[in-house]
């Protein structure tokens, strides 16, 4: 038992020799989160139903990723816009929302760029659900391109002013809808 004692010690410190050395060869991975809130105009058309132009508030509005380098970054962003749909008997909030992946660019410091394509929702709002029948989602395809301004930074924390347009389309039952935003928000995010 006293002889297995240093063997023990002897493994653990090669075992922790070798691991801190991987980790000095490979880069650190470096996230990036956000969210933001704003305002949105929002216009929302289909075959049967057409909702009229409307200005909303624009949530969720947010984005995890990696950045690839100094200048450019990978991310998921989950967009949102709420707006009322009047086609039923009763006057509901629902989301036109996304699952972007996205690219991000920044081009000279404090400003970026944004695009990307993916999942298209439109969603009920979670708060104005009154029975199982407004429960319903209706899934097709969104893309998004955008652009920001970082006006204040402390650390790796900055706040920022965004703009983004977004545009999409969702099959629901009565024929496909075809959506479209443009956001002016306010976001925090670390980079």
């Amino acid at each position: 038992m006293k002889s297995l004692i240093p063997v023990l010690l002897l493994t653990g410190v090669i075992i922790n020799n070798g691991y801190s050395q991987e980790i000095k060869n490979h880069p650190k991975i470096h996230f990036i989160y956000s969210a933001s809130v704003g305002f949105s105009h929002i216009e929302i058309g289909g075959p049967i139903v057409t909702v009229a132009p409307q200005s909303s508030i624009s949530i969720p509005n947010l984005k995890f990723g990696v950045k690839l380098g100094k200048h450019s970054a990978v991310a998921l962003m989950l967009p949102g816009t709420v707006y009322t749909d009047y086609s039923t008997d009763r006057h509901q909030s629902r989301g036109f929302e996304g699952i972007v992946p996205v690219f991000q660019y920044w081009p000279v410091k404090n400003l970026w760029l944004v695009a990307g394509a993916g999942l298209g929702l439109d969603a009920p709002a979670f708060y104005d659900i009154k029975s199982d029948d407004e429960r319903k989602f209706y899934f097709g395809t969104t893309s998004l391109v955008g652009a920001g301004y970082e006006f204040w930074h402390k650390g790796k924390f900055a706040l920022d002013i965004q703009s983004r347009i977004r545009m999409g389309s969702v099959n629901k039952p009565d024929g496909e809808c075809f959506g479209f935003t443009a956001d002016l928000m306010l976001g925090i995010s670390r980079n």
